[in-house]
């Protein structure tokens, strides 16, 4: 009882504006984002959307099973997190992949999250009408989500209570799910790590946890413009990849090309390249694959495959690794495929369907892709390829730091070796942590074996 009673003292208290940091930081230009991407507006559709969410969890819940006690608990709330933890995790001694938003043996409760946080409407409402001007305009897409916040973290420390785990690893350091989570390990004092499952961009807040595992110098040097604080960073390339090191694409020209598309993408822009793709390269096979949290336009782009004779790549049955092994080339707008292709070269093309030149995660200005703006310029470029694809795995040094060492392909022994060090500290056994060699004198370290 004194827990419950903690908890619910703790969850009255929240920051949920911090906790929902995409909405609930002004700089994230979260109202500006395209509507693929935004939850449907206004107050009715937002408890419509909670009390069907309820409903839904509610027949779920009958199937949860219970994680094991002592776990080293993999917390993911998408697919993309999950496939980039899995296979790592799969190797980590008793380790347990639990979260939500996808298939997985093990689920958060989350019905009883929705429950539990009915009692806090007069938290939320108080909240309402202290927020300022842009907080205020994000209740009419968050609002179901903001109270959920309270109820996930009441559920949240009963769950993590009950499996009471050795260390807590998270691939997110920004979805509300993921935050709320590892707020409650570091109440709870258990160890967290963060590991990235994609390329971090500069609007990502600060690190707030005991570890992390980047991929590489360009991602420790964002998060220390933000700020490490008292985390500390090792340097170990990325270990979702690792199990794909026999699908390096060794095609001297390109034969198959991968659109990819996501929610940041308009639609007409698309079109406008797969109908320019179809009248300048006929004999060119072609696979349209969207992001696969792109869920609301999922048939739209089976649609358009199917309008321009292309094949369709699920995202929900196959991940990208899959996908990138059965082409050449991939053309993106704003996503993190490109590092992904480049690493396996699968030759990698920016084409700016936002109309924005986002480049949030540096890849233009870092030489991993080349821009295009222009579809018949694109079609060029393509017609270069098909006779000649130069490599390109190099471009991704920046990015993923074992590229080009002894240790390449070998991210995830890597990261094992430190998890299981950080768990074993927790019940009191001696670790590996000495014999890794600094990178610099402060907090930032590297994981080299001497």
């Amino acid at each position: 009882m004194v827990i419950i009673f903690k908890s619910i003292v703790q969850a009255a208290k929240l920051d949920i504006f911090d906790l929902n940091y995409l909405a609930g930081t002004e700089s994230c230009k979260f109202l500006d984002n395209s509507p693929a991407i935004l939850p449907r507006r206004g107050l009715l559709v937002r408890i419509c959307a909670y009390a069907v969410h309820l409903l839904q969890e509610m027949r779920k819940t009958l199937f949860i099973k219970r994680v094991p006690e002592g776990a080293t608990l993999f917390f993911v709330s998408t697919r993309n997190q999950k496939d980039a933890v899995l296979n790592l995790a799969r190797s980590v001694d008793k380790a347990v992949v639990a979260g939500e938003g996808c298939e997985l043996e093990f689920y958060f409760p989350l019905f009883w999250a929705y429950l539990v946080a009915l009692p806090f409407l007069p938290c939320l409402f108080l909240r309402y009408l202290k927020a300022g001007k842009y907080h205020r305009k994000t209740f009419s897409f968050m609002a179901d989500i903001y109270l959920l916040t309270y109820g996930y973290h009441v559920v949240g420390r009963l769950w993590m209570e009950k499996i009471q785990p050795l260390c807590f690893v998270t691939a997110n350091d920004h979805y509300i799910y993921n935050r709320v989570m590892t707020k409650i390990a570091s109440e709870m004092q258990v160890p967290t790590v963060y590991l990235q499952h994609a390329s971090v961009t500069e609007k990502f807040p600060p690190l707030s946890f005991d570890y992390a595992l980047l991929e590489g110098q360009d991602a420790l040097q964002k998060y220390e413009k933000k700020g490490l604080g008292k985390t500390r960073v090792y340097l170990i390339g990325m270990p979702k990849a690792d199990a794909y090191a026999g699908s390096v694409n060794r095609n001297p020209a390109v034969g198959r090309l991968g659109i990819c598309c996501n929610m940041l993408d308009d639609e007409n822009a698309i079109k406008g390249l797969c109908r320019e793709i179809a009248a300048r390269l006929p004999g060119l096979a072609v696979i349209l694959r969207p992001h696969p949290s792109d869920k609301r336009r999922f048939s739209q782009w089976k649609n358009i495959s199917a309008a321009y004779g292309m094949e369709y790549s699920d995202p929900l049955s196959e991940n990208a690794f899959g996908f990138l092994g059965r082409v050449d080339t991939v053309v993106a707008g704003e996503s993190n495929i490109h590092l992904e292709a480049a690493l396996l070269e699968v030759y990698p093309l920016y084409f700016d369907f936002s109309g924005r030149a986002l480049d949030w995660y540096g890849f233009m200005r870092n030489g991993v892709v080349e821009y295009f703006s222009d579809a018949e310029f694109f079609c060029r470029k393509i017609l270069l390829l098909v006779k000649e694809k130069p490599s390109v795995r190099q471009r991704c040094k920046f990015y993923c730091h074992t590229v080009g060492t002894p240790y390449e392909w070998q991210s995830s022994l890597l990261a094992k070796d430190l998890i299981e060090s950080i768990a074993a500290r927790r019940i009191g056994q001696e670790g590996q942590e000495a014999s890794w060699r600094p990178l610099t004198p402060t907090t930032v370290q590297v994981f080299q074996p001497d």
